[in-house]
């Protein structure tokens, strides 16, 4: 089998050897990865646990399905390992849906709080301080425990280790099915539950630049590239996208400014003049421009 993507993602085939270790995750176009970074330490775990046994029997299934590539079903085999782990309430533990509920509420409560704290700013009057630099300190340091506070962190579960693969599985058969907003879902819940997996970025990198999210996509890549900085393919990727990325924004600044163009000309008509009466010249030295009239209209 072999497949390919707008992110580079391709492979002869799969390393079946890989598969019979329980942390295999699969690639886009047949890889496998079985190593990934550490969770943050949690509960321990029962490894005898009934319920686990039965989901790791499911993400088997689900994995011997990728393989003959019937994504469909695999998919529903990671769905039902997903489904067999157990989640304890009165231990805090929550399940995936869960989590992306909690993370929701607590963006829209951010919102509203920078908004209370941006009115707040707009309607009392400040007064322009010299500051020293034992205030700047103070002050960047509390803006660094502010942006700490602002970073949403889940809850921990006993199982999060295997409920990152089989959410980061399922994403795989998703990207191959093209439902790239499921893709995005899934492995937002594999990085709530580790959000040291490095490969859950990068898979919902690919579905960020198959929907043409450049700038998402580059911000999982670089993620992914913090955590294993010795991968020279997440590096690849970074460097490919930064410049993809670049593009965009030239893109975007010609359009906006072809646009601003069009208005200056639709006023400047009324009086007989363009913006091509008007010369702008740039200063090597300090950047600057300086700007000339020019009767000829650019003739």
């Amino acid at each position: 089998m072999s497949s390919s993507s707008k992110s580079g993602f391709s492979s002869d085939g799969f390393d079946l050897s890989a598969c019979k270790d329980e942390d295999a995750v699969f690639e886009l176009g047949g890889g496998v990865t079985t190593s990934q970074a550490p969770l943050p330490k949690q509960k321990e775990a029962p490894k005898d646990c009934p319920e686990i046994i039965k989901a790791e029997e499911f993400k088997q299934k689900g994995n011997e399905s990728f393989l003959s590539q019937n994504y469909l079903q695999a998919c529903v085999f990671y769905t039902d390992a997903i489904e067999a782990v157990p989640t304890d309430s009165a231990l805090g533990e929550k399940t995936g849906e869960e989590l992306l509920e909690l993370m929701k509420q607590f963006d829209e409560a951010l919102r509203d709080k920078r908004r209370q704290e941006a009115l707040k700013r707009n309607t009392s009057s400040s007064q322009v301080k010299q500051e020293s630099e034992t205030d700047i300190d103070e002050k960047d340091e509390k803006l660094k425990d502010r942006r700490e506070e602002e970073q949403f962190k889940a809850p921990m579960h006993r199982y999060s280790h295997k409920l990152a693969v089989y959410y980061c599985n399922r994403a795989a058969c998703f990207l191959h099915l093209k439902k790239y907003e499921a893709v995005l879902k899934d492995c937002d819940i594999a990085i709530l539950f580790n959000p040291v997996y490095a490969k859950a970025y990068t898979r919902r990198m690919s579905a960020y630049e198959q929907t043409d999210r450049i700038d998402e996509a580059l911000r999982d890549a670089q993620a992914a590239f913090r955590l294993e900085p010795s991968n020279k393919q997440l590096q690849k990727h970074v460097s490919r996208l930064n410049k993809l990325n670049e593009e965009r924004l030239e893109k975007m600044k010609e359009e906006t400014m072809g646009k601003l163009k069009d208005l200056g000309n639709s006023l400047l008509g009324k009086f007989g003049l363009s913006l091509d009466n008007f010369k702008s010249v740039k200063d090597p030295n300090t950047g600057s421009y300086s700007i000339s009239f020019d009767n000829s209209g650019g003739k």
